[in-house]
């Protein structure tokens, strides 16, 4: 009869045994499903707080790349410079006219066109130019303003004296306002001097217009284009 009492009671610690394995199973499972639900949440979370500090740096970095351009293209002071691009900055400005250029591109309906040319000469003559031009618009529309852009393939000197009209914004380059035109109306005569950093045989000049107050100009034969200029004091027509 002992032996039957010690077979009873060990069936029912077999019993017990096998009851809270039981009950311990759903427990485990919820908590692992508990943990993958948490790391899950942690992975996504990490991600998240990676594209918002990567979405923040690149803001930051567009903000101090407007502020130089814009700073560069409102120098003034000894060089009685003022600032070209108007109230907006030439950051604005560069952004407006990419944006005014894919309108037109795309032909969107209601765009003002104008076309504006530039004419003029251009010397260099012992580490000097000379610049002379006077803008055009051809229509249809009329320029409510406009900023032109010359370029250099040599280097300037670190100083100037330009026009109130322009100011430097590159090492090698200078923007000057041309103002508004009328349709099939002409600008004021833009004139100035610059002085390279060195004395080069030959050199190339461009000519563009970074802004034209929201107006599309389809032609770019006539308002773009590159000079090559000799050093001979000759005036080379564009």
């Amino acid at each position: 009869m002992r032996g039957n009492g010690s077979g009873t009671r060990g069936l029912a610690v077999w019993a017990a045994a096998a009851l809270t394995a039981a009950a311990a199973a759903p427990a485990a499972g919820t908590a692992q499903a508990a943990g993958t639900e948490g790391t899950t949440g942690t992975l996504v979370a990490a991600r998240t707080e990676r594209a918002e500090k990567a979405e923040r740096v690149e803001k930051a970095e567009r903000v101090e790349k407007a502020e130089r351009v814009e700073k560069a293209a409102g120098v003034s002071g000894d060089t009685g410079a003022t600032r070209v691009a108007g109230a907006a900055g030439a950051a604005r400005v560069a952004e407006a006219a990419s944006v005014t250029r894919a309108a037109g591109a795309a032909g969107a309906p209601g765009v003002p066109e104008a076309d504006l040319a530039y004419h003029g000469f251009v010397t260099l003559e012992d580490g000097r130019l000379g610049v002379s031009l006077t803008p055009r618009n051809h229509g249809p529309s009329a320029v409510p303003d406009a900023t032109l852009r010359l370029h250099w393939s040599a280097p300037l000197a670190d100083e100037q004296t330009l026009p109130g009209a322009c100011a430097r914004s590159e090492p090698q380059a200078v923007l000057c306002r041309i103002g508004a035109l009328k349709a099939d109306g002409m600008g004021a005569e833009i004139g100035l001097r610059v002085l390279l950093r060195e004395k080069p045989s030959e050199l190339v000049m461009e000519i563009d217009t970074v802004w034209s107050g929201g107006v599309v100009d389809q032609n770019r034969l006539n308002d773009r284009q590159r000079v090559l200029v000799l050093e001979t004091g000759d005036e080379y027509a564009f």
